[in-house]
C-alpha cells in the first residue's frame, strides 16, 4: 500500500508503452528484436522490461532499441544451454528487474553486459551440443544465424512464413541412413548441419540430396543460398567448419558490449 501507482504514474506508464508500440510499427529492427526476445523462451518474464526501464528513466526513448538488443544478447546463452529449463535464470532476471526499477545504481547497460559475460561458458558448451532434437533451441539459433548474415531481412520473412529446420546432410539419408549416422555421429544433429528453410522447399526435397542445390538457390534466406554451391559435395568436415564459423559469428555478436548509444 505504500507504493501504489498514482494517476500520473499510470499516464507515464501508458506513454512508455505507446513509445514502444510506435517504435515496433516504425522500426523493423526493433520489431525483429522483440520477436527474438520471445524466441529465447524468456519472453513472458522480460517482455516489459524495456517499458519498465523507460518508466523509471533508466533509459531514454532513443536507447530503447539498444536496451532491447542488449537484453536479447544476454538471454541467448542460457536459452541455448538450458534447452528444457527456465528456472536457472529466473533469479538473475528478478535481480535485473530490481536494478531496472531502482532510480539509482549502476548503469543498466553495464548490468546486462556483466550478466552476458557471466554466461559465456554456457554459450561455448551449448554450441557443441546436438540441437536437432530441441525445436526451440534449433529454431532460435538458425533464425539468429540468418539475421546476422542478412540484417536487412524483414520481420515477415524471418518470422511470419512457414519454415523448417533442414538437415543439410539428410538425417534419414535415402541411400544408406545407418552408414551416415555411424560416420557423422553427433555432427549430424549439430548447428553446422542445420539451416533455416522454407517449408515448401523442404517438402519438395523430400530427403533427396540431388534436389537440394536447386531448392537452396530458390530460398530467400542467405544462409541457405550460401550452401547452394557446396551442398552437392557436403560432408562432415564441411559441417564442422560451418559450425565453428557460425559459433564465432554469434559469439562476436552476443559478447560485443552494448553501451546504449
Amino acid at each position: 500500500n505504500k507504493n501504489l501507482l498514482t494517476l500520473d504514474d499510470l499516464r507515464k506508464l501508458n506513454a512508455c508503452y505507446t513509445i514502444s508500440c510506435n517504435l515496433i510499427e516504425e522500426n523493423e529492427t526493433y520489431k525483429i528484436l522483440n520477436h527474438f526476445i520471445w524466441k529465447t523462451r524468456y519472453g513472458k518474464f522480460v517482455h516489459d522490461y524495456a517499458i519498465i526501464a523507460l518508466f523509471f528513466e533508466r533509459i531514454t526513448p532513443q536507447q530503447l532499441q539498444n536496451f532491447t538488443e542488449t537484453l536479447f544478447k544476454m538471454l541467448i546463452p542460457p536459452s541455448l544451454f538450458w534447452a528444457k529449463q527456465v528456472n536457472m535464470v529466473i533469479k538473475d532476471l528478478y535481480d535485473i528487474l530490481l536494478r531496472i526499477s531502482s532510480p539509482s545504481g549502476a548503469d543498466i547497460f553495464f548490468v546486462l553486459n556483466e550478466y552476458t559475460k557471466k554466461y559465456r561458458d554456457l554459450f561455448e558448451k551449448a554450441c557443441d551440443q546436438e540441437i536437432a532434437g530441441y525445436n526451440t533451441w534449433k529454431r532460435l539459433v538458425c533464425l539468429l544465424c540468418e539475421y546476422l548474415q542478412n540484417p536487412e531481412i524483414s520481420s515477415a520473412q524471418l518470422f511470419n512464413q512457414g519454415t523448417d529446420i533442414e538437415h543439410i546432410q539428410c538425417f534419414t539419408d535415402q541411400e544408406d541412413p545407418e552408414k551416415i549416422k555411424n560416420e557423422w555421429k553427433e555432427e549430424l544433429n549439430r548447428l553446422g548441419n542445420l539451416v533455416l528453410l522454407e517449408s515448401s522447399l523442404n517438402r519438395s526435397i523430400n530427403n533427396k540430396h540431388n534436389k537440394k542445390e536447386e531448392c537452396y538457390r530458390q530460398s530467400v534466406y542467405k544462409t541457405v543460398q550460401a550452401l547452394a554451391d557446396c551442398v552437392s559435395s557436403w560432408n562432415k568436415e564441411a559441417a564442422e567448419n560451418r559450425r565453428r564459423e557460425l559459433t564465432d559469428k554469434m559469439a562476436a555478436y552476443i559478447f560485443s558490449t552494448g553501451t546504449g548509444h
